[in-house]
């Protein structure tokens, strides 16, 4: 019983510690995609703001401010990975699921987890879903389903390695 119990411990901090590699390579991909869209997006505003400063003949003074720091994303969504697949893995997989399907289910469920507290502040605020919501949506799911894929192909590959290694005395 009580080896029953360590070793079902070590599963779960291996768990945890792939959902913080997993939240961290998430974060900074969303991060990168969200300089991305805000440099779109200002270079877009600065056009419209300068056509129609040409048209009025008016002049603006703006001042731009980053609120969001570059590490914040990562660190974010690297705890809401850690809970995702903590709470996955104990509730939901067996030592039998894919380890491909169990990283798709992990993006899925960490991402809703996001999703949802955004849901109802977008709900309670316009009272209908925005299109920027369902953009965000689209892509962090995306982003989400990529990422999981690859990393799930990965720690597929890592393992056979390992146990090929183990057991032909591989270098």
């Amino acid at each position: 019983m009580m080896f029953y119990e360590m070793k079902t411990n070590n599963v779960h901090w291996q768990d945890i510690v792939l959902g913080a590699i997993n939240g961290l390579l998430f974060g900074a991909i969303a991060e990168f995609v969200r300089r991305i869209a805000k440099e779109y997006e200002r270079d877009y505003d600065r056009q419209e703001t300068a056509r129609i400063l040409a048209e009025t003949g008016m002049s603006i003074s703006t001042t731009e401010m980053v609120i969001i720091y570059w590490y914040a994303l990562p660190l974010f969504f690297m705890i809401i990975f850690v809970i995702g697949s903590y709470l996955t893995h104990k509730f939901i997989f067996t030592n039998s699921t894919s380890i491909i399907l169990k990283w798709q289910i992990i993006g899925c469920v960490s991402i809703a987890g996001v999703l949802i507290p955004m849901a109802n502040a977008d709900l309670l605020t316009v009272g209908s879903f925005t299109s920027g919501f369902q953009k965000t949506t689209i892509a962090l799911l995306l982003i989400a389903i990529c990422l999981n894929f690859f990393y799930a192909v990965s720690l597929t590959l890592i393992k056979e390695y390992l146990h090929r290694k183990n057991k032909f005395g591989l270098p």
